[in-house]
């Protein structure tokens, strides 16, 4: 396809200060020349994008798509000879984990809160066909700085599967990632409802289930769902069993985004009042590190 050059993205925004980077993007604020509105511009480098197809026809055909106030907004895209640009709505509250280890303490009652927003966006792709691959906190944006109102972001690895159909592209972060992932075996929308699991026990604990500083013995606890529940903090016994029905091997006996929501404990009902007071040194341990990742193919 042949790049219209006559729509040039700094015709319509200037370009303000860098507020992400990875390996082949750089996401900057950039203001509107003509409303003054505020976005988020991520800059993809192209000579740095092992699959230029499946960006365009994949991530952003699918943000395209997309419609929901939980989920972040693709306003525009421009195109260049070095570039892709992406104008996504501008969330200005950071990842929601850096914020919770920020605070030093949080309630359950705000653990449901978050968890019920995540499943209402992942319930929202998956009745559209769209699971997501990359659940986890880096991919969790706060509105305010608070961290009660979050965005799911970043579908780099999003896809499209219709009518049960399954992949087994190998893909992810493998603290988050299901098992049936990483053993290259054929999966479809429930991997994302793993991923959740793991969130949410990480939001209830400020651990990860299967944190190893082996990485074979990770992969090991993973594929064979070995975790426990640390005795403090004290996580209510409805969020545990909500847990214990995410974090399941079988991908056909784990629950669906519709059942968690049902669930009592994402509905408010059995959650513990305590705050949990801990210094989450394990989670931010692990968020300083690089999570490896599973590529794409």
């Amino acid at each position: 396809m042949d790049i219209d050059y006559k729509r040039n993205i700094k015709d319509f925004y200037d370009f303000g200060d860098v507020l992400g980077q990875g390996s082949f993007s750089v996401v900057m604020k950039a203001r509107n020349k003509k409303t003054s509105e505020v976005f988020a511009v991520k800059c993809l480098k192209k000579s740095k994008i092992r699959d230029l197809k499946r960006v365009k026809e994949r991530e952003i055909a699918i943000m395209r798509k997309v419609k929901h106030p939980l989920i972040v907004s693709l306003l525009d895209v421009f195109e260049d000879e070095l570039h892709i640009y992406l104008v996504l709505e501008l969330v200005t509250g950071g990842e929601l984990f850096q914020k919770i280890v920020e605070s030093g303490h949080f309630s359950e009652e705000k653990a449901t809160k978050i968890s019920k927003q995540i499943l209402e966006a992942i319930a929202y792709l998956h009745s559209n066909d769209i699971i997501h691959r990359d659940l986890k906190p880096e991919n969790l944006l706060c509105v305010g700085n608070d961290a009660s109102v979050i965005r799911v972001a970043d579908f780099g690895f999003a896809r499209v599967l219709q009518d049960d159909q399954q992949t087994q592209t190998q893909c992810g972060s493998i603290h988050y990632t299901a098992p049936e992932i990483i053993t290259g075996d054929s999966y479809g929308k429930s991997c994302d409802m793993w991923s959740i699991g793991v969130i949410i026990y990480a939001l209830l604990t400020g651990c990860f289930p299967f944190d190893d500083d082996d990485p074979q013995k990770m992969l090991d606890r993973i594929d064979k769902v070995r975790y426990i529940w640390p005795k403090e903090p004290a996580v209510s016994a409805s969020a545990q069993h909500l847990v214990q029905h995410l974090l399941v091997r079988d991908p056909s006996k784990r629950y669906t985004a519709e059942q968690a929501l049902a669930h009592p404990w994402v509905q408010g009902k059995d959650v513990s009042s305590l705050k949990f007071h801990t210094s989450y040194v394990n989670l931010l341990d692990v968020m300083n590190k690089k999570n490896k990742q599973i590529r794409a193919t």
